[in-house]
């Protein structure tokens, strides 16, 4: 999903309201734009972009040079671009599909745009020449879309309201921020049938018949969705639907991706099935309690079925931290055994350490509702207290042993062995190193990691907690494939005691 924004007629500093578009970030995590329009110095647009299809060329406010006088921000996905621009002869500019809105729009007008477009969509277009604005939505409304405007011609539009509560405006009366309905019907059926790749299907109401128009139609409604150029996964629930999706993506698609499931007997049966790769998030009763808040923040709203068919926030986090591990391996040549993949693995267990520690501090909450942390000595004779500041780690090193650094000197090949530490105060405070490898980063028999960790507001004692990380990678001289990467763990305690310097360095 994108985040769009924009604002018409504001009378007041733009740079003060656009701190309102930040609050729609986490819908674009790839990039952002802000940019006022050309002549009109009331208006605005801003754009949170997630990139899914031309990843060079798709930033919005989206432009051309054949309409100048076009500005469209939306999000969303056009199914049928393709189609639309060869059955009508359109030239692009560039692969991203919003452009055809443009063609369209300047061909035929706003109506029959709208009318042509199959896909999922909100979108911000405006027209300098004639001074409008149009704004509309997918048939069904998939992609939300918030308005606020007054009596005076102002108009802000945002992907989430939250976008827009803090907006301020002179106004004579109330102003009140609403979600747009619809902009078109298919009462007669949609218009863009007509470059539809289907054609006709067989009509008659005999079960051969029916059945295989379902089965044309299911197939072809999850093929459109297939047209990302990132990586693509499914939800499975283990459910009739999820699990007729999924099994149709597999065949389709043949991308073996990541799947998730509150079911999870029911999931595991069907990820069997189809030879799909399972993984499982399980989280307690206390930690989706924990998230209900911040799921309903990002959904807007307090729907029981709504807020549950979400696998709430412990499962976005998995899936971000799975999908950037999943981006890693892309290719045989970046695919099992290569440096690549260890970072992969590297960035599943920081996710995994991360979420064990919060799961670890929760129960600790839950057992001590004070919150207040046992002294770790106790308190000594009355005297001066100790000013607080900050430690700083740097310079971190981590020496080897001699006789390991013979054993992969004279086998170079054999086996990849890489490093990382992890450095943690607290739940709040935990930093993960880069990987360092003993086949590069070693100087002589010690690995250096150019991470430096700072923790603030500290008096006389405090805990560093050092978990050093091996990624072991081997080749098996049988067949010269290259094994999954194998992990282990060593963890060091650190109990600093004394006066706290301002500014301290340690090297480990």
């Amino acid at each position: 999903m994108c985040g769009i924004w924009a604002l018409f007629g504001s009378d007041e500093c733009l740079s003060v309201h656009v701190t309102s578009a930040m609050r729609i970030a986490h819908r674009g995590p790839d990039a952002f734009r802000f940019e006022n329009v050309n002549g009109f110095t009331n208006c605005c647009f801003g754009f949170h972009r997630l990139a899914v299809v031309d990843q060079l060329h798709g930033m919005q406010p989206l432009r051309i040079n054949k309409f100048p006088f076009l500005w469209l921000c939306y999000n969303g996905e056009i199914y049928n671009h393709l189609a639309l621009n060869k059955k009508f002869g359109f030239k692009p500019q560039m692969a991203v599909d919003g452009e055809v809105l443009l063609h369209l729009y300047d061909r035929f007008g706003i109506k029959k745009m709208a009318a042509l477009l199959d896909g999922v969509f909100a979108f911000i277009l405006l027209d300098t020449e004639k001074k409008k604005v149009f704004v509309g939505r997918d048939t069904y409304g998939v992609k939300p879309l918030f308005k606020l405007s007054t009596d005076d011609g102002f108009l802000a539009l945002c992907s989430e309201a939250k976008g827009l509560t803090e907006i301020t405006h002179a106004m004579t009366s109330p102003a009140s921020i609403e979600q747009m309905e619809e902009f078109h019907c298919c009462t007669d059926g949609p218009e863009h049938a007509v470059c539809d790749s289907l054609g006709t299907l067989p009509s008659g109401f005999d079960e051969d018949t029916v059945k295989s128009n379902i089965r044309t139609l299911f197939e072809n409604a999850v093929k459109k969705r297939l047209m990302a150029q990132r990586r693509i996964g499914c939800l499975l629930s283990g459910g009739l639907d999820s699990s007729l999706v999924a099994a149709t993506l597999m065949k389709l698609a043949k991308e073996e991706t990541a799947a998730d499931s509150p079911d999870i007997l029911a999931a595991r049966k069907v990820a069997a099935y189809i030879g799909s790769e399972h993984h499982e998030v399980n989280f307690s009763a206390e930690e989706g309690i924990r998230a209900v808040e911040e799921v309903i923040f990002h959904l807007e709203t307090y729907d029981i079925t709504t807020v549950l068919s979400t696998g709430l926030n412990l499962q976005q986090t998995v899936i971000h931290q799975a999908s950037q591990a999943l981006n890693c391996c892309t290719d045989e040549e970046h695919g099992r055994g290569s440096q690549v993949e260890a970072e992969a693995e590297r960035l599943l267990l920081v996710a995994t350490e991360r979420r064990e520690a919060l799961k670890a501090e929760l129960e600790r909450l839950t057992r001590d509702p004070t919150g207040q942390k046992k002294p770790l000595s106790a308190p000594g004779p009355s005297g001066p207290s100790a000013s607080k500041g900050s430690v700083t780690l740097q310079e971190l090193r981590l020496p080897l042993k001699a006789d390991f650094v013979c054993s992969i000197a004279n086998k170079p090949e054999a086996t990849k062995h890489s490093f990382f530490l992890m450095l943690r105060a607290g739940v709040e405070n935990t930093v993960a190193t880069p990987l360092a490898s003993t086949h590069r980063g070693l100087s002589g028999d010690t690995l250096s990691f150019p991470t430096s960790f700072t923790i603030s507001d500290v008096s006389s004692d405090f805990e560093i907690d050092v978990e050093v990380y091996s990624l072991v990678q081997r080749r098996d001289v049988c067949n010269d494939k290259k094994k999954k990467a194998s992990k282990s763990k060593v963890n060091l305690h650190f109990n600093f005691n004394g006066v706290c310097d301002t500014e301290a360095c340690f090297n480990a």
